[in-house]
Parts: C-alpha cells; structure tokens; sequence
C-alpha cells in the first residue's frame, strides 16, 4: 500500500510537473506573439509616419511655390513692373533721362566670361580628384587650399 501511495504521488508529480511546463510554454509562446504583433505595429506606424511627413513636406514646398507665383502676379500688375517693361519694350524712358544704346559688342566686352570661370574650377576639382589622400593632407597642412 505504502509502495502504491509511492507511485500515485510520483506519478502526480510528473502529472503536476508537465502541466507546469506546458503552462509555461503556452506562456511564453504568448508573449512571443505580443511582442510580435507590437513589433509589427510599431513598424507600420513607423511606416505610415514617414509617408505622413513626406506628404507634408510636399504640401510644404507646394505651398511655398504657390506664395510664390502670388508674389509674382502682384509684381506683375504692379505699376514699377508695367513701367519697367514699357521702358524694354519701347525703348523710351521718362522725362529727364537720356536713352544711350550701345552695341552688342561692346556691351559684352565689359561682361566677365562665366565659361572661363566654370572651366577653371572644373580643372581645379580634377586636380583635386588626381590627387591622392595623402597628397591632400599634406597640401591642406601645408596651408595650399588651392
């Protein structure tokens, strides 16, 4: 009788402890799925943030365009502008002024060439580029930015 009450305690304390670690696994497969599901939430919510800001800068730089030409219509009905473009127009200006037109050469020999300037520091950066990394520092420490 002893060695039956021996096995029926045993045998439920097995029982007991299978239930404790069947417990615990559904337990934790719980959580596992909570954290998940958070995770995958928190992602779509990153997600759908992003879109947000992205259509609000877009709204942004629309209405900054859109203030913009308002300004533009207002310089263009203004009445400095219609003087401005009469004056181009006709050739003419207001009384007192005298009008000198000169030509188009000799205009432009007054006139920076801006291709010469674009081209020397396209040559400068391709200098740059030849140069190696060390050659660079060296350069830099020795005070010949250019």
């Amino acid at each position: 009788m002893k060695e039956r009450l021996v096995n029926i305690s045993k045998s439920a304390i097995s029982y007991l402890t299978r239930v404790d670690l069947l417990a615990a696994a559904v337990i934790a497969v719980v959580i596992l799925a909570v954290t998940i599901n958070t995770s995958i939430v928190i992602m779509q919510n990153y997600n759908l943030q992003r879109q947000v800001d992205i259509a609000q800068q877009k709204v942004d730089i629309a209405q900054a365009e859109l203030d913009n030409q308002r300004l533009k219509n207002t310089y263009y009905t203004s009445d400095s502008y219609l003087d401005i473009a009469a004056r181009k127009q006709l050739n003419q200006g207001l009384p007192g002024e005298k009008l000198v037109i000169v030509p188009h050469d000799v205009a432009m020999s007054y006139v920076k060439d801006i291709n010469l300037e674009t081209q020397t520091v396209d040559q400068a950066d391709t200098q740059d580029e030849a140069l190696s990394n060390f050659q660079k520092w060296l350069r830099f420490i020795n005070g010949r930015l250019q």
